[in-house]
């Protein structure tokens, strides 16, 4: 990664969690899904790696991004239920292993 990627994806995931705190405390919390879900950082990295790759390790990254989705729904469904009944701390880590676990049971099955 480059420099001016770094700066780059900063600027977008910066913008894009300021965008999400303000839009939420304005009581549109359904937008503010929707842009939390945004796939910005994705556009940006996809963008610099077809830059600098084949286009079949591409085309590879983004179908292994297709199915990871359910270890993302895994995190979001996890966070929903845990929301208010633990810390946020607590939800935050619980959310993540489960993520976690998700993932490595997503990676394996595909390897």
């Amino acid at each position: 990664m480059t420099f001016a990627e770094g700066v780059i994806r900063f600027i977008a995931g910066g913008t894009l969690v300021l965008l999400i705190g303000i839009v939420a405390k304005n009581g549109k919390s359904t937008i503010a899904g929707i842009i939390a879900l945004f796939p910005v950082i994705t556009a940006v990295s996809f963008t610099f790696l077809a830059r600098s790759a084949d286009i079949k390790i591409v085309k590879d990254t983004v179908l292994s991004g297709i199915f990871s989705l359910p270890a993302t729904l895994i995190f979001l469904i996890v966070f929903y239920i845990c929301a208010g009944k633990v810390s946020l701390l607590n939800t935050l880590v619980i959310s993540l292993l489960s993520w976690g676990v998700g993932a490595a049971v997503i990676y394996f099955i595909k390897a």
